[in-house]
């Protein structure tokens, strides 16, 4: 079982609250979720942070999501308690399919303070299949709570089993943006082919901007890490390949090849030139061990706006201490003869500002970057060098954002001023003798 500090938050975030028994002192609610970064910002993020959940009403064949359950109050003895969970779950017509036959583990580690919400383990990770019904599907939890003779306290969540229906609208080039830098806290997989149509004709443009210089692979790599979640979406997206121009076949190409061997598989099956062509392609490694060029950067923020999950940030934080000794672009010009270590220090300077940089335009942008920044700062698992970036960065960051609001309210408040004295000016010139 995972702390979950500032549940009560995160539940009126997502318009729910706590279910509470009368019998019991234990409090719980179960929760739909397709977002799979709960327990590292359970781990991560400090206590009095609420976590970013996306609640789930509805899903499409084939979409995973998780029923999960949160705890509050129980019993706790000599700092521990003896808890358990059971599952149900009964299709459209009532009818009882699953119901496990044992209480799952719940938890029976030290709890610090009852009033500090809990993320049970245990969990039931679900999927609809094509040949199950649509409609909807209720999910009920039972917690047992033994040192509190055995009282129980039970709540459930409803999702509604519905076939997939893709939304083709385009967008445009702001509302992309946010599909992207957002969709681990939106989760939209059925605009996710409207997406990528959206951002083929930006390619061309990019890359005459900028001299050819535009590299498209983050951006596929985020429509990878997408696609290899959503197993529902690899038949509509392997379909889009034949309508698009060469540009896109080939960025659709590496996006499937990205996505896994579950999306080759169903290529093979589909479209067996497609599924060569997905083998025979190549693609630089999505996922490292730490970052070792300026691309992966970007790569490892296309990871986090898919998931929104820790490791991609802990891996962009470390290229702040990638090296003792850095070279900047002016020194290294100055060698007469730099060697390989020399160019190894000028890309760990060349890393270094891109990581400073990124973290903060994305702390001050999104505030789960904030809270796990905060998280890794409060830890003291970040050496001296790091944890000072760490620290200017997220004071840059408030700062910011306290300009911007200012900036709005300044903004906001010109208008109604000029709105005023537009209506005086209008009044002055209608009724000149009552002025």
């Amino acid at each position: 079982m995972k702390s979950f500090r500032s549940i009560q938050c995160a539940l009126l975030l997502i318009g729910t609250t706590l279910c509470v028994s009368r019998v019991a002192a234990i409090e719980c609610k179960v929760l739909a979720t397709d977002s799979v970064n709960i327990n590292d910002q359970c781990s991560h993020i400090p206590s009095n942070r609420p976590p970013t959940i996306h609640a789930l009403t509805r899903a499409e064949t084939l979409r995973n999501f998780s029923i999960v359950v949160f705890l509050r109050k129980p019993v706790i003895r000599d700092g521990k308690t003896n808890l358990k969970v059971k599952f149900e779950v009964r299709n459209p017509i009532g009818k009882k399919v699953f119901e496990s036959k044992q209480p799952l583990t719940g938890w029976d580690g030290s709890w610090a303070d009852p009033e500090l919400s809990m993320l049970s383990l245990s969990r039931l990770n679900v999927r609809f299949e094509p040949t199950e019904p649509t409609g909807r599907y209720t999910y009920t939890a039972t917690v047992i709570d033994h040192f509190d003779k055995d009282a129980s306290v039970t709540d459930s969540v409803g999702v509604v089993h519905e076939e997939p229906a893709p939304d083709d609208a385009l967008l445009d080039r702001q509302a992309l943006d946010r599909y992207i830098m957002n969709y681990y806290a939106i989760s939209n997989p059925a605009k996710l082919c409207a997406a990528f149509r959206s951002y083929l004709p930006l390619v061309g443009e990019l890359r005459a901007k900028r001299k050819g210089q535009y590299n498209p692979l983050p951006v596929t790599a985020f429509f990878s890490f997408v696609l290899e979640r959503n197993e529902g979406l690899h038949d509509q997206f392997i379909r889009l390949y034949p309508k698009l121009d060469r540009t896109g076949q080939d960025l659709a190409v590496l996006v499937l090849r990205g996505a896994g061997a579950s999306a080759l598989n169903r290529a093979a099956l589909l479209d067996k030139e497609l599924a060569a062509k997905i083998a025979g392609s190549k693609l630089p490694p999505l996922r490292f061990a730490k970052v070792e060029h300026p691309v992966q950067m970007d790569l490892l923020w296309s990871e986090f706006f898919a998931n929104g999950t820790y490791e991609p940030l802990r891996k962009i934080v470390a290229a702040l201490d990638m090296e003792s000794e850095v070279l900047s672009p002016e020194e290294y010009k100055k060698l007469k003869n730099p060697g390989d270590l020399e160019r190894k220090r000028l890309l760990a300077y060349c890393n270094e500002r891109a990581a400073v940089w990124s973290l903060f335009a994305n702390a001050k942008r999104d505030r789960l970057v904030f809270f796990y920044l905060e998280g890794m700062l409060q830890s003291g698992e970040l050496s001296k060098k790091r944890s000072g970036l760490v620290a200017l960065i997220l004071k840059q960051a408030v700062e910011a954002r306290k300009k911007a609001a200012e900036a709005k309210k300044a903004a906001a408040t010109s208008g109604r001023a000029k709105a005023e004295a537009t209506v005086l000016e209008k009044e002055k010139k209608t009724h000149p003798k009552a002025q």
